[in-house]
């Protein structure tokens, strides 16, 4: 089996466990942590922790840059940075773009009254659909 052959068979089968836990598992699962967990408020905290590396990113990108661009060379640890930064940027540009074009509604309402399934029975994705309240998916605020 080639190299090609093994990525597809990976792809596939990663579309075939997402596609059965979005028709099997999510509803239930949804409705059980909102049923055992009704104080969402920690783990909404939660999500914001990657927001404070995306600056420290910025800057190391930024600083590694510079310190390339005068001629001196990159020691392991700074490459490691470096390629660690440009991960972490790429992943936050990609994610938000895949945010519009899924446009996933959340599971529960909170913020502005956005449509939810808990509180309205809004389940799906309403392919390319901007704002806020459709930005469930990807996970990762």
């Amino acid at each position: 089996m080639t190299t090609m052959q093994r990525w597809l068979l990976s792809l596939a089968t990663a579309c075939l466990a997402s596609a059965i836990s979005y028709q099997w598992f999510d509803k239930p699962i949804a409705l059980l942590v909102h049923a055992q967990l009704p104080n969402h408020d920690i783990f909404s905290a939660l999500t914001h922790i990657p927001d404070l590396f995306i600056p420290l990113t910025a800057v190391a990108f930024i600083g590694l840059g510079l310190w390339s661009l005068s001629g001196r060379l990159l020691l392991k640890i700074q490459i490691a940075a470096l390629l660690c930064s440009i991960s972490l940027i790429m992943a936050e540009v990609t994610k938000n773009q895949l945010k519009f074009v899924f446009g996933r509604t959340w599971p529960d309402t909170w913020f502005q009254n956005n449509p939810s399934f808990i509180r309205d029975g809004a389940y799906g994705f309403n392919l390319f659909h901007g704002g806020v309240e459709y930005a469930s998916f990807p996970s990762g605020q």
